[in-house]
């Protein structure tokens, strides 16, 4: 099979347009720039080598587009055609750590993770320095920083080393500190000072 090319000399652009009817009305379909840039339904560059413009969704990305959401609204959607629940729907790379090595991920199952390629939870975040924390949390607000609301029957906190409990808070509000099951507003096991 031979090989088709367009050529686009002196940085000019290349514009296919589309409309409901006639010559009136023309939008861009797909717009490329001088400087290599593509849009799709838009002539309007940003400053990225591909701008998206949908009226109502901009983009879909799907393994299997027979089966993919058909409602409209978001800028991106992402499909996964799996049944199985630990495969990644969307992960993000870099060469910190390794080349190419998993930074984030979504699952089909919906577990998001950070710093794990097998996230266990609903988010499931992993530290691998160090020298920084897994996590930290800023805000400035008038509310909570973090708000935990626990609507089952498990602890409503729990903070642990190595898997030993270190500290927890049960769902009926009490606090332990050295015991896993707090019978008082606060249990501690050890001296306190």
């Amino acid at each position: 099979a031979g090989a088709n090319t367009l050529n686009l000399l002196n940085n000019s652009t290349f514009n296919i347009q589309g409309s409901a009817g006639g010559d009136g009305g023309l939008t861009s379909r797909l717009f490329i720039g001088g400087n290599g840039a593509i849009g799709i339904g838009t002539s309007t560059l940003s400053a990225y080598k591909l701008t998206l413009n949908g009226n109502g969704s901009a983009a879909l990305i799907s393994t299997n587009t027979s089966s993919a959401p058909t409602t409209g609204g978001q800028a991106l959607a992402v499909h996964a055609a799996t049944t199985t629940g630990s495969a990644g729907i969307f992960t993000a790379h870099s060469n910190v750590g390794g080349n190419g090595a998993e930074k984030f991920r979504i699952q089909a199952d919906g577990n998001v993770g950070f710093g794990t390629t097998l996230p266990v939870a609903t988010i499931d975040v992993r530290g691998n320095t160090a020298i920084s924390p897994a996590a930290s949390f800023s805000a400035t607000t008038n509310d909570a920083v973090l708000a935990l609301d626990q609507r089952g029957a498990g602890d409503i906190f729990v903070a642990s080393n190595a898997g030993v409990n270190r500290f927890v808070i049960t769902a009926a509000g009490n606090v332990g500190i050295g015991v896993s099951l707090p019978t008082e507003r606060l249990d501690v096991a050890g001296n306190i000072n």
